[in-house]
């Protein structure tokens, strides 16, 4: 079994110019409110939900009555589902279940999903996009069993991007499960490397449209605050995240399911990790895929069709499951006044 170290990813604006370790610094600093922003719209799941209103004891606060809160939606077929049809449509190679980094019930509930597919005797293995690949050569597992906090300090886990009682649940499981855990993202130094390599290209992964999207989402990410001149390099390092975790998503020669824990943004059809699955080449096809969206009711959109945001015919995710809000922060004032404060 294989574990890996956790990075916090946090990004702040990046001047092409400077060195590695000061690129280091700032991507790490943006990213955290890179994450905030594009995900602060996104999805949950409730796995007591149905197409009723649930008794669910949720932990955000905001927003509680919302119509939508504990129900599923089926975008592609597009009506509300219960639990054991949402359940049964699991059975792929590929399962990618997003969050909201911030919200404790996305984990929760990604704890749920994933307790009932090991019960099904389904997963072979689940990426994390909390993990990244520096610690590889670093870690040894030893035969014993070890305890939550000693792994926690074997892999290296770090709580400045990632709050550890939201994933121990996760990583207990697999670990307990014997089922094997990869590291999803890139180490700082890669993320340096791809900024800087204005070469690297991805060809064939993302459609016009797609790639325009995402152009404009980095730049609301960034409050209106990244200069024009960043965006492709910005680009790349979000591209190559995506490209790493769907690379160790087929690392595992086995014929079990491989499990995807990431941002919402990152298990985007549309967007994300599943156009690295399905490029040129590969033998995955989209219905290989199953993504799942973690989102957080707004008061503003009352149909579950609301949230649906796919690139022009393509959807985001398969599934929605929606919760209730952690926090109304606006994140792009917080970030302003604390530019201003520095």
């Amino acid at each position: 079994m294989t574990y890996y170290r956790g990075q916090g990813g946090n990004f702040l604006m990046l001047v092409t110019s400077l060195k590695t370790a000061k690129v280091i610094f700032r991507i790490r600093c943006l990213n955290m409110w890179v994450t905030k922003f594009l995900l602060s719209y996104f999805i949950v799941i409730n796995l007591a939900g149905c197409t009723n209103k649930t008794n669910e004891q949720w932990s955000s606060g905001l927003l509680k009555s919302h119509a939508l809160v504990g129900l599923i939606w089926d975008v592609r077929n597009q009506r509300l589902i219960d639990t054991d049809e949402f359940l049964q449509s699991l059975d792929v190679p590929y399962l990618l279940l997003g969050e909201k980094h911030d919200n404790p019930d996305h984990h929760r509930l990604q704890a749920l999903v994933l307790s009932h597919q090991i019960k099904q005797s389904r997963v072979e293995g689940v990426v994390f996009e909390m993990l990244d690949s520096s610690s590889k050569a670093a870690l040894a597992i030893t035969e014993e069993p070890l305890a939550m906090e000693e792994l926690k300090k074997r892999i290296g886990w770090k709580d400045d991007g990632w709050h550890w009682p939201f994933y121990e649940p996760l990583i207990k499981r697999a670990y307990n499960q014997n089922i094997q855990i990869f590291a999803g993202n890139l180490s700082d130094q890669e993320v340096s490397d791809v900024y800087l390599n204005q070469d690297l290209e991805f060809p064939g992964t993302l459609s016009g449209p797609s790639l325009t999207r995402l152009a404009k989402d980095i730049d609301e990410s960034h409050c209106g605050m990244l200069p024009e001149s960043q965006f492709p390099s910005m680009l790349r390092v979000q591209r190559a995240r995506d490209t790493r975790m769907a690379e160790e998503l087929v690392s595992n020669d086995q014929p079990g399911q491989m499990i995807l824990i990431a941002g919402n943004y990152h298990v985007r059809h549309d967007l994300g990790v599943p156009n690295y699955l399905t490029k040129r080449g590969s033998k995955t096809v989209q219905e290989n895929i199953v993504s799942v969206a973690f989102l957080e009711v707004s008061a503003e959109k009352l149909r579950a069709s609301d949230y649906e945001d796919g690139v022009a015919s393509q959807i985001a995710w398969d599934f929605i499951w929606f919760t209730p809000a952690i926090t109304s922060k606006d994140y792009c004032a917080s970030f302003k006044t604390g530019l201003t404060d520095t």
